[in-house]
Protein backbone atom coordinates (compact mmCIF):
# COMPACT_ATOMS: atom_id res chain seq x y z
CA UNK A 1 0.00 0.00 0.00
CA UNK A 2 2.74 2.47 0.93
CA UNK A 3 4.57 1.72 -2.34
CA UNK A 4 1.41 2.55 -4.33
CA UNK A 5 0.96 5.87 -2.53
CA UNK A 6 4.60 6.85 -3.07
CA UNK A 7 4.51 5.71 -6.71
CA UNK A 8 1.35 7.75 -7.35
CA UNK A 9 2.85 10.84 -5.71
CA UNK A 10 6.12 10.54 -7.66
CA UNK A 11 4.55 9.81 -11.05
CA UNK A 12 1.72 12.36 -10.72
CA UNK A 13 4.44 14.98 -11.30
CA UNK A 14 5.45 13.20 -14.52
CA UNK A 15 2.02 13.05 -16.21
CA UNK A 16 2.42 14.19 -19.81
CA UNK A 17 6.05 13.07 -20.09
CA UNK A 18 7.22 10.50 -22.62
CA UNK A 19 9.25 7.41 -21.77
CA UNK A 20 10.97 4.52 -23.49
CA UNK A 21 9.37 1.24 -22.47
CA UNK A 22 9.30 -2.47 -23.18
CA UNK A 23 6.18 -4.62 -23.44
CA UNK A 24 6.17 -7.13 -20.58
CA UNK A 25 2.68 -8.60 -20.92
CA UNK A 26 -0.17 -8.66 -23.43
CA UNK A 27 -3.74 -9.80 -23.04
CA UNK A 28 -7.16 -8.89 -24.40
CA UNK A 29 -7.51 -6.14 -21.75
CA UNK A 30 -4.41 -4.30 -22.99
CA UNK A 31 -0.69 -4.42 -22.49
CA UNK A 32 1.79 -3.66 -19.75
CA UNK A 33 5.03 -1.87 -20.49
CA UNK A 34 7.96 -1.38 -18.15
CA UNK A 35 9.26 2.18 -18.13
CA UNK A 36 12.99 1.83 -18.69
CA UNK A 37 14.20 4.49 -16.31
CA UNK A 38 12.32 3.26 -13.23
CA UNK A 39 11.50 -0.36 -13.94
CA UNK A 40 7.81 0.11 -13.13
CA UNK A 41 4.93 -1.17 -15.23
CA UNK A 42 2.39 1.10 -16.87
CA UNK A 43 -0.85 0.05 -18.54
CA UNK A 44 -2.02 0.71 -22.11
CA UNK A 45 -5.71 -0.23 -22.20
CA UNK A 46 -7.53 -2.19 -24.87
CA UNK A 47 -9.63 0.94 -25.55
CA UNK A 48 -6.51 2.99 -26.33
CA UNK A 49 -5.14 0.18 -28.50
CA UNK A 50 -8.45 -0.24 -30.36
CA UNK A 51 -8.59 3.54 -30.93
CA UNK A 52 -5.18 3.20 -32.57
CA UNK A 53 -6.56 0.45 -34.84
CA UNK A 54 -4.95 -2.46 -33.02
CA UNK A 55 -6.74 -5.76 -32.38
CA UNK A 56 -5.72 -8.50 -29.99
CA UNK A 57 -4.64 -11.72 -31.69
CA UNK A 58 -5.10 -14.58 -29.22
CA UNK A 59 -3.04 -17.03 -31.27
CA UNK A 60 0.09 -14.88 -31.07
CA UNK A 61 -0.87 -13.14 -27.80
CA UNK A 62 -0.05 -9.78 -29.38
CA UNK A 63 -1.78 -6.56 -30.40
CA UNK A 64 -1.72 -6.33 -34.19
CA UNK A 65 -2.27 -3.20 -36.25
CA UNK A 66 0.13 -1.12 -38.32
CA UNK A 67 2.81 -3.17 -36.53
CA UNK A 68 2.89 -5.92 -33.89
CA UNK A 69 3.03 -5.09 -30.18
CA UNK A 70 4.26 -8.24 -28.50
CA UNK A 71 6.39 -9.29 -25.54
CA UNK A 72 9.79 -7.62 -25.62
CA UNK A 73 8.71 -4.94 -28.13
CA UNK A 74 10.27 -1.51 -27.50
CA UNK A 75 8.02 1.54 -27.77
CA UNK A 76 7.61 5.15 -26.70
CA UNK A 77 4.72 5.93 -24.38
CA UNK A 78 3.27 8.95 -22.61
CA UNK A 79 2.12 8.82 -19.02
CA UNK A 80 -1.45 10.15 -19.04
CA UNK A 81 -2.73 9.37 -15.54
CA UNK A 82 -1.92 7.76 -12.22
CA UNK A 83 -4.16 6.04 -9.72
CA UNK A 84 -3.68 4.09 -6.53
CA UNK A 85 -3.24 0.91 -8.55
CA UNK A 86 -1.81 1.78 -11.96
CA UNK A 87 0.04 4.11 -14.29
CA UNK A 88 -2.04 4.71 -17.43
CA UNK A 89 -0.14 5.08 -20.71
CA UNK A 90 -0.92 6.28 -24.23
CA UNK A 91 1.02 6.61 -27.44
CA UNK A 92 3.06 9.83 -27.21
CA UNK A 93 1.96 11.77 -30.27
CA UNK A 94 -1.75 11.82 -29.50
CA UNK A 95 -4.41 13.46 -27.45
CA UNK A 96 -4.31 12.13 -23.92
CA UNK A 97 -7.51 10.12 -24.20
CA UNK A 98 -7.27 8.81 -27.75
CA UNK A 99 -4.05 6.80 -27.72
CA UNK A 100 -3.65 6.83 -31.50
CA UNK A 101 -0.42 6.07 -33.37
CA UNK A 102 0.75 8.54 -36.00
CA UNK A 103 2.21 7.05 -39.16
CA UNK A 104 5.72 8.10 -38.07
CA UNK A 105 5.35 6.51 -34.62
CA UNK A 106 3.89 3.32 -36.10
CA UNK A 107 6.80 3.02 -38.49
CA UNK A 108 9.40 3.46 -35.78
CA UNK A 109 7.86 1.31 -33.05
Amino acid sequence: WVWNVLKKRFFSKKVGEEFSAKVVFCNKRGLGATLDRWDVVGWLSSDALAAANFAFDEASEAWVGSNVLELGRRLQVRLVATSDTELRLAFPDTAVTAGRFSQEQAASA
